[in-house]
């Protein structure tokens, strides 16, 4: 029996900002309960019946929404990783640091694609991500994947990493830097992604808010090819690919 749920279980890279979803899924509840009722209560009166539609269509939005962003966080985002790691292209050899890695699910992409190579995912795990979410679970995610001799999975603060200069080939994140609300610590992770990748090597950051400062900041630095991706809808609220190289000595 046990032998059977270990071939069948799959990894889980989470639901992502659980505790925003659960909240607006009662809301969105709440709504439409609430719409019909004052909809019943009006009897024929424009104001009830105006209220009861107003109630009614905001709650409907937030479910829309949560839906939404539970299909981005189960298949979305892994069909994103997928198509940002096979833009990559690939020698087997690399060192590969994902920034905020969660359950692992950028670090696991790109381990797949490496043979001598290691993918290091570091990630602060604070409490507002919710429950099941963490290094013991990126780790077995690892395992499921078959590529956990080549995935290092460790605690630490994007905005000071523990790594020499000139460390990884590439550099990834997802999801993390728009957490940081001080533009101060914003630009200490961007100034420690520019440290930590050598000459040459590429870094790719998946983020909804601030994206154009990331942008700015590889364009004032001289880095090359940089763009940002047109919107993508997955979590509702628009997420954007930023790329960039870092010039060669």
């Amino acid at each position: 029996m046990s032998q059977s749920t270990s071939r069948t279980e799959r990894p889980d890279y989470g639901i992502d900002s659980p505790r925003e979803l659960r909240r607006n899924a009662i809301y969105g509840a709440g709504g439409i309960v609430m719409g019909v009722v004052l909809y019943l209560l009006a009897a024929g009166g424009a104001l009830g019946i105006f209220f009861g539609a107003l109630s009614f269509i905001s709650g409907v939005i937030l479910l829309v929404n949560v839906i939404v962003a539970y299909r981005g966080s189960k298949v979305g985002k892994l069909h994103l990783r997928d198509e940002i790691i096979d833009s990559l292209s690939w020698r087997g050899d690399e060192r590969v640091l994902d920034i905020g890695c969660g359950n692992g699910l950028m670090a696991i992409g790109a381990a797949r694609r490496l043979t001598t190579g290691k993918a290091v995912g570091i990630d602060m795990w604070l409490d507002h991500t919710g429950p099941g979410n963490g290094a013991d679970i990126a780790l077995h995610n690892a395992e499921l994947e078959g590529v956990a001799a080549r995935v290092d999975i460790r605690p630490a603060d994007a905005r000071e990493l523990p790594y020499d200069n000139d460390a990884f080939d590439v550099v990834l994140s997802s999801w993390v830097i728009h957490e940081m609300l001080d533009p101060d610590d914003r630009a200490k992770a961007l100034k420690e992604i520019e440290r930590v990748l050598k000459p040459g090597g590429r870094a790719v950051i998946v983020d909804t808010d601030f994206v154009n400062e990331h942008v700015r900041f590889f364009n004032a630095k001289g880095w090359r090819d940089v763009n940002k991706s047109r919107p993508n809808f997955l979590f509702f609220a628009p997420s954007y690919i930023v790329r960039a190289s870092k010039p060669p000595k």
